[in-house]
């Protein structure tokens, strides 16, 4: 018989989790999947990429949980985890520089035809066009951004996290 956890808060999840609980822990990562998968987007910007850090993260939470001392709140450690996952997967990209061709086929379909949606033109096309102008040179100074600056940013302004959960997801080992 299964039981119903999703009224349970973090705290009581985790001690769970601690024990062992498997329901429990696939309690937690229900609840915090989207936001983990969010992060891991903004990160590392390609969704197969993103996918492979969510279970990255949720495996080292099971592996590593025993060590959490609920000092910081449990998403803030998850985010932490998370970025930290998320980082790994792009320098080992990175180390690898390869053409990742998954890229360029994503925009065709089986029979090799351009599948790309193409925008509807509209009357404020000049406002679409500056908004995306100031959105690419807003992504540009982010990815500027030292990689634990932009990790700060993505949490409080991004993530909309307090102050002091981006401080708990921050901290250093």
């Amino acid at each position: 018989m299964t039981e119903n956890l999703a009224g349970l808060d973090d705290k009581v999840l985790v001690e769970r989790v601690q024990a062992r609980d498997e329901e429990a822990f696939e309690a937690l990562v229900r609840r915090h999947q989207r936001k983990v998968y969010a992060l891991a987007l903004r990160i590392t910007k390609r969704e197969e990429d993103a996918a492979d850090v969510v279970q990255d993260a949720f495996l080292t939470v099971w592996r590593k949980v025993e060590g959490f001392r609920g000092e910081s709140a449990f998403s803030s450690w998850l985010y932490r985890v998370t970025a930290s996952a998320a980082l790994m997967k792009i320098r080992s990209k990175a180390s690898r520089s390869e053409l990742f061709l998954e890229d360029l086929q994503s925009h065709f379909d089986e029979e090799g035809y351009f599948n790309v949606d193409v925008r509807d033109w509209s009357p404020l096309a000049d406002e679409v066009a500056q908004s995306q102008e100031l959105a690419r040179h807003i992504q540009a100074a982010v990815e500027r951004l030292p990689e634990s600056y932009r990790i700060v940013f993505l949490l409080r302004d991004v993530e909309n996290l307090s102050n002091e959960e981006v401080a708990g997801s921050c901290q250093v080992k």
